[in-house]
Parts: structure tokens; sequence; C-alpha cells
């Protein structure tokens, strides 16, 4: 319903190409993030999928495609896993994203507990992966996408 609100919102889709002409969106093979895609695509916006499947990104782009033969943007794509825990590993996005006009960037990336824990109860490993893919990934990608779109 959230998502239905946000798309369908006639402020939030005035001209999104007003703000870049790329939106990127992290996690964007399942859930919110794939139902966003799919609504963004009518846009006209270029989009850069970032997800850690490579398979299922082809296949997504694919898809896309074939259901929106009158889009007239790009899709690109690249293959991360968010789980890296240095900031030097997203020199890849950087690289890709420097000579992009990125105008929105959607971090919807995230994991959670394979099932209920209590803190005490989980192992360093799982909350490193928390922290990583569920925080550490907004900020690092924020970082990156900020210095193109410098007020």
């Amino acid at each position: 319903m959230f998502v239905k609100y946000c798309v369908k919102s006639k402020i939030v889709l005035k001209n999104l190409k007003s703000y870049g002409d790329t939106i990127i969106i992290t996690g964007c093979t399942d859930g919110i993030g794939k139902s966003l895609t799919y609504s963004l695509i009518n846009q006209n916006v270029n989009l850069l999928l970032i997800s850690r499947n490579e398979s299922e990104l082809k296949n997504m782009k694919r898809d896309l495609l074939e259901k929106n033969k009158n889009y007239k943007g790009t899709i690109e794509y690249i293959t991360f896993d968010y789980n890296a825990n240095d900031f030097n590993t997203y020199k890849i996005i950087e690289a890709k994203i420097r000579s992009m006009d990125i105008g929105i960037l959607i971090n919807n990336v995230g994991v959670s507990y394979p099932y209920p824990l209590y803190f005490h109860e989980m192992e360093p490993q799982l909350i490193e992966q928390l922290v990583n893919v569920n925080l550490l990934s907004s900020y690092y990608m924020t970082k990156l996408v900020l210095p193109s779109n410098e007020i």
C-alpha cells in the first residue's frame, strides 16, 4: 500500500528526470525494491539496478524490457554483495556511477534474522552482516552518490 501511494503520488512522480537521468535501486530483485523497479520503468528514467545475484538481475532486465516495449531509458546493473565490510569494495560502484547523472538513490537492500533471536543469542557474523547490509550500505551508497548531487 505504501509503495503504491509513493509511486502514484503526483508530487513524487511529477518529473523524475528533473532530479537527474538515473535512478539507483539497491536490493531490487525482490520485495519492495522489485515493485519499485517495475513501477519506475514507466517513468522512462534510466535505471541502475544493484543486487548480489547476477542471474536474477539479468532475468529482471530482460523481463522489464519485454514488458515495456516503449521504454526509452537504459537499464544497467551491478552485481554487488553489500555484506562487504570495507568502503574500498564499493569502488566498482563508484567507477560505474562516476559519469552518470544520478537523480535518485533508493537504498532498499536489507537482511533480517533467519528466525526470531534475542540479541545475546546472535552470532557475531550475523550482527556484522546486519550492520554491513542494513546500515553501512546506506551510508556508503549515499556517500558515493552525494557528490554528484551537491546543492
